[in-house]
């Protein structure tokens, strides 16, 4: 190559390269620009503000914010499951107290005043039943 080539191949990369540097240069000036400015909101002096620590502070900040959400979000997740399971266990105790008949007696045995209401309820019961006997008897004389 002849030295007008090289100096035209030369020319041309410094045009591109010094038009790239100013960008790059206006870049870093927005930067410290950005920097002064979060360094005036949060009240840092110059001497010891850091923009480098400060974004490590933001990115840990985020970081440990965001787990906090998604660990909320399955506390959140795990206690609703946990009040199905106990809605669904409360259901089946009852489903099979009222099955078996120790519904009554489980409530009324509750509380004093459901035991007086528990022995009114027997007391009908026997009197209905002895009631039903008499009946029957009455009728197999009849017959």
């Amino acid at each position: 190559q002849t030295e007008a080539e090289i100096l035209q191949h030369a020319q041309s990369f410094l045009e591109m390269a010094e038009e790239r540097l100013m960008e790059a240069d206006d870049e870093v000036e927005g930067m410290r620009m950005s920097s002064r400015a979060l360094m005036d909101f949060l009240c840092e002096d110059d001497i010891s503000f850091k923009l480098e620590e400060a974004c490590k502070i933001f990115h840990l900040f985020c970081h440990r914010f965001q787990r906090a959400v998604q660990e909320n979000e399955e506390r959140e997740l795990k206690e609703q499951k946990r009040l199905e399971r106990q809605r669904e266990m409360v259901e089946k105790r009852r489903s099979l107290a009222v099955c078996t008949g120790l519904d009554l007696g489980l409530s009324l045995a509750r509380e004093p005043q459901c035991q007086e209401d528990k022995d009114e309820l027997e007391r009908l019961l026997e009197k209905n039943l002895s009631y039903t006997w008499s009946r029957r008897s009455l009728r197999s004389f009849d017959s």
